[in-house]
């Protein structure tokens, strides 16, 4: 799944469980970013993510409204289902309500 994601050119992919979710983001100054939330059952395209001042991350406004925000540190994370262990700690915001789990940057 990860390098599928690298040949479709997103350049940071985090997961996370209870419930399980994902966000892909692609490459640029204005990145795309892709949110599937609560198991898939919730979808969230932002067509042009800004890079967050003073933090490494991205927000954004999708198209019905909800305001997203993802927040990265680079610290090793676990995922708490797998014995997977990843290179950054990723918080992702989606309205008010907080998804916490791990990622990667691609091209690392």
């Amino acid at each position: 799944v990860w390098e599928q994601a690298k040949a479709r050119g997103i350049a940071f992919r985090a997961i996370g469980t209870e419930p399980g979710w994902l966000v892909e983001v692609g490459q640029g100054e204005t990145p795309m970013l892709h949110a599937e939330l609560d198991y898939g059952a919730r979808k969230l395209d932002i067509a042009q993510a800004q890079s967050l001042s003073g933090l490494m991350g991205y927000a954004g406004t999708a198209a019905d409204g909800t305001k997203v925000r993802v927040v990265l540190e680079r610290k090793p994370c676990n995922d708490g289902m797998s014995d997977a262990i990843y290179p950054v700690d990723a918080m992702v915001d989606v309205g008010g309500t907080a998804y916490r789990g791990c990622g990667r940057f691609l091209s690392e």
